[in-house]
């Protein structure tokens, strides 16, 4: 079934508009949302992406900087976002959010997965979102294939910012707390979620490189990540999206994004 099938089967035929909308379901209600872990190559250190997406080509393995960290999660109902950091300023800034009560489930599934979850850290600590050395680290090996090292999120009060407003991008958060030019640690922009049978791809629509305005002051740092009209699972499928030169500069196409 394509994704376009899921959408109509999930939303009744109705154009997706927010999270809410795009999973099919009430964004009143508590929800339960799939977080999965694609492929190491997008992750990075606290310097990098200097050169936005153009730094991902075939054959780069700077990015491969020995694993992916998530330490906290949030819904916002702020539209075109990118990387954000706490110190920063406008759209560079933590963005209004609710964030995930619980997570009642993680792990790694699948035969053939090369990356798991490191037992130092506990993936459920993604609540703690003001820590940014809590949570989930995903150690390094998943250079070739997309895995499934995964975090089922529950949002008690729906798919809504902390306003209740329905969301419209999930705020994702690397790994430390870093002084002025540099970002998180282990952070990368693309993750896969899925809710009610309608899985996507998630990227961000703003902003994404290392400057002046994206790594402002001492903070925690993230993204806040869109669903695509994709379902990448595959390293091809990921490349074909998000690797130099089908994608350059800062920003991914709108073309991309559902909404």
């Amino acid at each position: 079934m394509t994704l376009s099938h899921r959408l109509r089967a999930a939303g009744g035929g109705s154009q997706a508009v927010d999270l809410a909308s795009f999973f099919g379901v009430d964004p009143t209600v508590q929800t339960f949302v799939k977080m999965q872990y694609l492929q190491e190559h997008w992750s990075m250190t606290y310097q990098q992406p200097t050169g936005g997406w153009s730094d991902f080509y075939s054959g780069n393995s700077a990015y491969t900087n020995g694993g992916t960290f998530i330490s906290g999660v949030g819904l916002t109902a702020t539209d075109n976002l990118g990387m954000w950091k706490s110190s920063a300023f406008g759209q560079y800034s933590q963005p209004t959010m609710s964030i995930v009560n619980q997570v009642p489930s993680w792990g790694t599934t699948g035969s053939s997965q090369n990356a798991y979850w490191s037992s130092g850290y506990s993936p459920p600590d993604v609540t703690d979102f003001f820590n940014g050395t809590n949570g989930g680290y995903i150690t390094s090996g998943a250079y070739s294939q997309g895995v499934d090292s995964y975090l089922t999120l529950q949002f008690n009060n729906g798919l809504r910012d902390n306003s209740n407003v329905n969301a419209l991008g999930i705020v994702v958060q690397g790994y430390g707390s870093y002084g002025n030019g540099f970002f998180s640690y282990h952070h990368s922009p693309i993750w896969r979620f899925e809710c009610n049978g309608v899985a996507a791809t998630f990227a961000p629509k703003g902003y994404v490189g290392i400057s002046t305005s994206t790594t402002n002051g001492t903070g925690r740092a993230g993204y806040v990540l869109y669903p695509c009209l994709f379902d990448d699972t595959t390293f091809s499928a990921l490349n074909t999206h998000f690797m130099y030169p089908n994608v350059s500069g800062n920003t991914l196409p709108s073309s991309y994004f559902v909404y």
